[in-house]
């Protein structure tokens, strides 16, 4: 099976805005493989992401059309058993939580930042998503698995009263929408010399 990484090309981007994306975790890499073949098969879906994340986590994005995409999820979940640990269906993303997986953005000076950080990948891009739906914030980067323990840590910036808000909404919809919230945190005014390591 073709693994690929996640929507590196504009072409991907401007493919995949206002689909819905599927996105699974799994705590087998035999499995999360075995899963994605699966979906690829149940439905007519574009895998954005099939690849292994540490601590030996299997991290899957699809893409499609609504109907699709839970038919594929469904497929996925059947074959992913116990491993699965958790899976989201998000209707039309957000196009900045595209484009943030792709590419880094620079917060700017004087602008607030806030910070979420899930224990799960796929609750990170889950309240990326949320964000950027709920206020006026500017996503600058969400990273997923890689060198975090498995981790997503999400990262936005804008008006303070914007970045409060949009975290706000994230803490109050986590036991709801299984986030796996741990931390989170709005800095009003991040000190400029922090701004390029964010």
């Amino acid at each position: 099976m073709k693994q690929t990484e996640p929507l590196q090309t504009k072409k991907d981007r401007e493919e995949t805005m206002g689909k819905t994306i599927g996105l699974a975790e799994l705590t087998s890499i035999t499995y999360g493989i075995a899963a994605s073949d699966a979906m690829l098969k149940a439905g007519q879906v574009k895998l954005l992401r099939s690849a292994p994340a540490c601590p030996g986590k299997y991290l899957i994005l699809i893409a499609g059309d609504t109907g699709e995409v839970k038919a594929a999820m469904e497929a996925g979940a059947e074959i992913a058993g116990k491993h699965l640990r958790n899976s989201y269906v998000i209707p039309h993303i957000h196009e900045q939580v595209l484009e943030v997986l792709s590419t880094r953005k620079k917060v700017e000076a004087r602008e607030a930042v806030g910070i979420l950080e899930c224990s799960m990948m796929v609750s990170a891009l889950y309240a990326a998503d949320m964000v950027a739906k709920e206020a006026a914030v500017r996503l600058c980067r969400v990273r997923l698995g890689q060198g975090i323990g498995g981790k997503g840590v999400v990262i936005l910036s804008g008006d303070v009263g914007a970045v409060k808000a949009a975290v706000n909404a994230v803490v109050k919809g986590c036991d709801a929408l299984n986030l796996h919230l741990q931390e989170h945190y709005v800095i009003p005014n991040p000190d400029p010399e922090l701004l390029d390591f964010l």
